[in-house]
């Protein structure tokens, strides 16, 4: 079957999924061109049928531009008013978390998912500054947790255990649907629970994760670069084949609670849709029996509203293909873009850790082209200084 219902919806509620990540409450407007360079939005083109997409690829309205502006102003603040340094400016291309919260520089992209976060969980009718100050200690939390995690160089390390981790929860890099959104498949009978705890802890198996969502994070700037519109969001295949009661119980409970946590809470807003495949309806219930601070819940705009977004996301599919088939094309993924473990499905997927290794490769053929860059900069100025004291000296 390829469906929605309350079943789905409860499931997603419990994800964390629901208000706030898929769309904006405001309208996917043009907005003031001019402000963009000042936020670092991407390009902005095109136009699309679903107001989802048009809202992530035409970057942030005039509500929603005043309130990162806000946002940001206040951070500033905070920095200034506890360090006494000057906060500087916020510069083209996005602000500078040195200026703000003493780590790299943030992503733009991160400020936008955040800010249309908040406007989607607490309405369109406060106002900036209100909106702001939900904002704010989003912001400066996930700043703060990717600066202790170092986060922002994960890409640059091969973890530890690397192999035995993908090896015992393999993760595939699939197609991408009409708008650019990466699709990501697993399968849950791949994942060999005794294989991962005999080497990797529960922080360690979170770390690796971490790393893979990094890793889809640069395959999107990527076409974003190359579709000239905003992608940030992405869709997740998950084949639940085996999933039993017996996997929500104990430590797996606990674990699967963390694991929601780490993807609602520190990538907010990237989930496009996601699809759900041989879903045993009973487990998937029990699931949404967690209490309240094993899995945080979206709130603000009131639980029908939740449903509605949430429906937005999920399909939960079975074996009729052909079903499947017109679910995927209105939805604008193309058949083989998807897993071949889905019904109709036909990209045999690449495995995750060799794009992580790709990247790898691709950020040190980017250092050591800096690296030559400044090398070569500091020689010009050398022998630039050293031509002016000859010429002083004659």
């Amino acid at each position: 079957m390829v469906g929605w219902g309350p079943r789905a919806v409860s499931f997603l509620s419990v994800l964390g999924v629901g208000g706030g990540g898929g769309g904006d409450a405001t309208a996917a407007t043009e907005g003031d061109a001019s402000s963009l360079p000042r936020t670092g939005s991407l390009p902005r083109t095109g136009s699309w049928s679903d107001e989802r997409l048009n809202t992530e690829a035409q970057g942030l309205d005039e509500q929603g531009q005043r309130v990162l502006d806000a946002t940001v102003a206040q951070i500033m603040f905070n920095k200034t008013a506890a360090s006494g340094d000057n906060p500087g400016a916020v510069r083209t291309g996005g602000t500078r978390a040195g200026d703000t919260c003493g780590c790299s520089a943030i992503d733009p992209e991160l400020l936008v998912r955040v800010v249309r976060s908040v406007i989607s969980d607490h309405g369109a009718h406060a106002t900036a500054e209100e909106l702001a100050a939900k904002a704010v200690p989003v912001v400066e939390e996930l700043l703060q947790w990717r600066r202790e995690e170092a986060v922002d160089g994960i890409l640059d390390v091969v973890l530890p255990h690397t192999d035995e981790f993908h090896a015992h929860w393999p993760v595939t890099l699939n197609g991408c649907d009409e708008f650019g959104h990466p699709v990501i498949g697993e399968r849950l009978e791949d994942i060999f629970p005794e294989g991962l705890s005999r080497c990797l802890d529960k922080a360690a198996v979170l770390r690796h994760r971490v790393q893979i969502m990094e890793a889809v994070a640069h395959l999107k700037k990527a076409a974003a670069m190359e579709r000239g519109h905003a992608v940030y969001k992405h869709v997740w295949v998950i084949d639940l084949a085996g999933l039993k009661l017996a996997h929500f119980t104990g430590e797996v409970r606990v674990f699967v609670a963390d694991l929601i946590r780490l993807c609602t809470t520190k990538y907010t807003d990237t989930l496009y849709s996601m699809w759900l495949g041989n879903t045993p309806l009973m487990s998937v219930l029990h699931v949404a029996g967690q209490h309240p601070a094993d899995v945080p819940r979206r709130v603000g705009r009131g639980e029908r509203a939740a449903a509605a977004e949430t429906k937005d996301k999920i399909r939960m599919f079975g074996g009729d293909s052909g079903k499947l088939r017109e679910a995927m094309a209105k939805a604008g993924v193309d058949c083989g873009a998807m897993p071949a473990f889905v019904p109709g499905g036909g990209h045999a997927g690449t495995p995750v850790a060799e794009l992580i290794a790709d990247v790898r490769r691709q950020r040190r053929l980017l250092q050591q082209q800096q690296q030559q860059q400044e090398q070569q900069q500091r020689e010009r100025q050398a022998q630039e200084q050293q031509q002016q004291q000859q010429g002083q000296g004659q």
